[in-house]
């Protein structure tokens, strides 16, 4: 995560980022971001 505020101790590459049900991955928020600038880039 960009910050270590939201991490989950035990398994480092989660974050407990607010209002999720359950932690999510690294790979889950860059896959977000990239679906994200795809839809929306000029």
């Amino acid at each position: 995560m960009a910050s270590d505020f939201y991490a989950v101790d035990s398994k480092p590459a989660f974050g407990h980022i607010p209002r999720t049900p359950q932690p999510v991955s690294i790979d889950e928020v860059q896959a977000a971001l990239r679906e994200l600038n795809r839809r929306y880039s000029a």
